[in-house]
């Protein structure tokens, strides 16, 4: 413990908070950002402002957090994940970003029939995707994306990322690796349109037909360029409605 103070100190960490939607040990006073299997993400100040900070588990398998700040720092050269500050082998600090889980976002806007919005969303998702294909950077988690990205409102989006009045931003690269051919893209349609609970809502409004989709799944993976990519984007966000 008082080693973990230390380096919070040295980090800059001026306090942390009790905020967020997930409660640890069934202590509605000790909430936090988020609760995974390398650590959980807490509320914290840094030099005046809300920052988030990512606290390595004790139980947890990774001995460090520097993997994962490595590629976080490397997303954020496309754009990508809440922006890296500093890291220890306890701790990862970022930008704190404010929003909406993906689930409860596309539902809401689905509910109000907005498809201009989810489209606008989901498109800077898959982009988000193909960015990372294109670092060869696979983000590992994406098969369950609601649970894995953050919708900003227009008020709560930061300048520089990707474009748009609503912005999307995946979190958690604790699972990213280099040395496995990076499917973001692929991965990112089949959890969207396959099989999951925000398939069955986005399909509400952008119903695809699963061997169309399949068929130009397969030559993305064939080539992942641009163009085989746009060709399978146009396909899964064009409204039927």
């Amino acid at each position: 413990l008082q080693e973990r103070t230390r380096s919070l100190l040295q980090l800059g960490v001026e306090r942390l908070y009790s905020a967020g939607a997930v409660t640890v040990y069934g202590l509605p006073e000790f909430r936090v950002l988020g609760l995974g299997y390398c650590g959980l993400v807490v509320l914290a100040r840094w030099q005046g402002r809300l920052v988030a900070l990512k606290v390595r588990r004790p139980d947890a398998g990774k001995l460090s957090l520097a993997q994962e700040a490595r590629w976080l720092g490397m997303a954020n050269q496309s754009g990508i994940g809440p922006r890296y500050i500093a890291h220890t082998p306890n701790f990862l600090l970022m930008s704190y970003l404010a929003g909406e889980d993906l689930l409860s976002w596309v539902t809401c806007r689905a509910a109000a029939g907005d498809a201009a919005r989810v489209q606008q969303v989901l498109g800077q998702l898959l982009e988000a995707g193909f960015r990372l294909d294109q670092l060869g950077l696979d983000h590992g988690n994406l098969r369950c994306v609601t649970q894995h990205a953050i919708v900003q409102g227009d008020a709560q989006a930061v300048q520089g990322y990707l474009g748009g009045c609503d912005r999307v931003q995946l979190i958690d690269f604790s699972a990213a690796s280099l040395k496995r051919r990076a499917a973001n893209v692929t991965t990112l349609a089949q959890g969207l349109w396959i099989s999951t609970a925000i398939a069955r809502v986005v399909n509400q409004l952008f119903p695809v037909h699963k061997a169309a989709l399949i068929e130009r799944l397969r030559a993305y993976k064939q080539g992942r360029d641009r163009l085989r990519f746009e060709h399978l984007r146009e396909l899964v966000l064009q409204s039927k409605g």
